[in-house]
C-alpha cells in the first residue's frame, strides 16, 4: 500500500491473509453500513528493528468494529492483568497492524516476585521496550505493534496539513495522527500540533517499596494526570481519551475521532465508544 490512508467507504474484495512475507490486509463495510470488517497478517509494510526477544512473524487475524458504538468511557489505567478481559488492542493502522496502548508491565517487588497492578510502566518510555522509528516493537507472541509515536508510519504527516485517517479504533472511530485545525470546525484557521491534557504529577510517590513503588513520578502511565481546564479552553487540547470533534480531510461535514501525538499518553488509553470485544474477532488481547 502506497497511501496508508482509507476513506469511510473504500472497500476491497481480496481478503487473502496467507502471506508469511509480504503484508496483507482487507478493510471491508458491510452491505448495511454497520460494521467495519479488517482481515490481515499482521506482517509490517516497512522495515523494521531486529528485536532481541522474538522475530517479526506473520500471524493472521480478523476484527470487527461498530460504526455507531454506544456512548461509553472505558478507562484503561485501571490495572489490567493478563486474566483481565478488559484489556483491549486499541485499534488498527490501516496497513492491518495493532495499536497497544500499553505493555502490561506492573510493578515488580525487587526482592520477591510480587506485582503491583496499580502501577503501569509507561512501556515506551526509556529501558522499558525494545521499540523502532515507529513506536512498535515484537511481543513474545511474534506479532509486530505500535506502542507509540507513528512519525515512521505517518510520513506525510509533517504538520503542512490536517492528518490523514491512518487507523481505526475498536469502537469504530477514525484515528489521525498529531495535525489538525487550531478550531476543529474551522479549515481556514491554520494547522496546529495537537496536544493533551495530561500533565506529570508533582514530587513523588510515597509508596513503601515493598508493595508500591516510592520515586520520582515518570515512569508509569499513574504518574500523569488529566487537566480538563486545558480541554475546555483550549481548542487545541484533545480531551481526556485523546479524542476530539471536527473537520478532517476525509470529513469535511465534521466526525468524531481519535489523536496519536508524541506526548503522554501517545496513544490513547481510555474509550469514547464501547469497543468490540466479541469472540474472537474482538479486540481483548492478553499481552504487550
Amino acid at each position: 500500500m502506497e497511501n496508508q490512508q482509507i476513506s469511510q467507504d473504500e472497500s476491497t474484495t481480496n481478503r487473502s491473509t496467507a502471506s508469511t512475507s509480504v503484508s496483507q490486509v482487507c478493510w471491508k463495510i458491510d452491505a448495511g453500513n454497520e460494521s467495519r470488517y479488517i482481515d490481515s497478517n499482521q506482517f509490517p509494510n516497512h522495515a523494521t528493528s531486529n528485536f532481541p526477544n522474538a522475530n517479526v512473524t506473520a500471524t493472521a487475524y480478523s476484527k470487527i468494529v461498530d460504526l455507531s458504538p454506544e456512548p461509553y468511557v472505558y478507562d484503561e489505567t485501571s490495572g489490567p492483568t493478563y486474566l483481565n478481559k478488559n484489556f483491549y488492542k486499541f485499534g488498527i493502522a490501516t496497513n492491518g497492524l495493532g495499536y497497544n496502548p500499553m505493555g502490561l508491565k506492573p510493578w515488580k517487588n525487587p526482592f520477591k516476585d510480587e506485582r503491583n497492578w496499580n502501577w503501569q510502566a509507561g512501556v515506551v518510555n526509556k529501558g522499558n521496550m525494545d521499540s523502532d522509528a515507529f513506536g512498535a516493537h515484537v511481543a513474545s507472541a511474534e506479532v509486530y505493534h505500535y506502542h507509540g509515536d507513528i512519525v515512521g508510519l505517518a510520513l506525510d504527516g509533517d504538520g503542512s496539513r490536517h492528518s490523514l485517517i491512518y487507523s481505526f479504533t475498536a469502537d469504530g472511530s477514525p484515528i489521525c495522527y498529531k495535525y489538525g485545525y487550531n478550531d476543529p470546525n474551522d479549515p481556514s484557521s491554520g494547522i496546529t500540533e495537537l496536544k493533551l491534557s495530561y500533565q506529570l504529577k508533582s514530587g513523588s510517590r510515597h509508596g513503601d517499596c515493598f508493595s508500591a513503588p516510592d520515586d520520582m513520578y515518570g515512569e508509569y502511565i499513574q504518574d500523569y494526570e488529566f487537566n480538563s481546564s486545558l480541554s475546555s479552553f483550549f481548542d487545541i487540547y484533545p480531551d481526556e481519551c485523546n479524542d476530539r470533534t471536527g473537520i478532517t480531510t476525509e470529513y469535511p461535514d465534521s466526525t468524531y475521532y481519535y489523536v496519536l501525538t508524541n506526548e503522554f499518553p501517545k496513544i490513547s488509553n481510555c474509550f469514547k465508544g464501547t469497543p468490540n470485544k466479541s469472540g474472537s474477532k474482538g479486540f481483548v488481547i492478553g499481552e504487550g
